[in-house]
């Protein structure tokens, strides 16, 4: 919904889920250290308990047009578009809570679907063990997860995590439960 002031609400997002995802070498915390090779694709689990845990962490923090990390001392005033709102909670597989969207041009971004994926920006801890997670291997696993931001993007790396209207996040729900059938 929109608001007198045209911000748009939305309630019910999925905003980060528990999966397994790829990334590159260089994008894992520490990888020189544990001797991960910058270019290669390894594939991290992000568990439902660290997700849990991280919960407190989401509540009230920036929405921003691009990933980059922000702090009260280097806060992104222009790449800042929105907020994540104080009641996420854990709906398996996801955290899922609201979040408002400020600038019209962003609004009309997500309306339009050009840019309406979400791709939450964290610190964590890697643990590489590789293990299977519902079927799919992984290199490693996130630990002592730390959220930072959410960015709103073209094309998220985490899927069905996006501000989707509640009808299509119904239908993906009932597509989720009738796989695990």
């Amino acid at each position: 919904s929109k608001d007198v002031d045209g911000r748009l609400h939305v309630a019910d997002v999925p905003l980060c889920r528990e999966s397994v995802d790829p990334y590159k070498g260089s994008e894992i915390p520490g990888y020189r250290k544990l001797g991960l090779d910058a270019e290669k694709i390894y594939h991290l689990w992000r568990p439902a308990e660290e997700l849990e845990k991280a919960l407190p962490s989401i509540s009230g923090i920036p929405v921003l047009r691009k990933h980059v990390a922000t702090s009260a001392e280097d806060h992104k005033g222009k790449d800042t578009i929105g907020a994540i709102g104080t009641n996420a909670r854990w709906d398996a597989p996801f955290i899922v809570g609201e979040l408002v969207i400020w600038p019209a041009q962003d609004i009309e971004g997500i309306e339009s679907k050009e840019k309406y994926n979400l791709s939450p920006g964290y610190r964590y801890l890697p643990v590489m063990e590789v293990g299977n997670f519902n079927g799919t291997a992984y290199d490693g696993k996130m630990t002592k997860i730390a959220f930072n931001h959410v960015a709103v993007v073209e094309h998220g790396r985490q899927a069905e995590v996006a501000i989707d209207s509640v009808e299509e996040l119904r239908w993906a729900k009932i597509e989720r439960a009738l796989l695990a059938i």
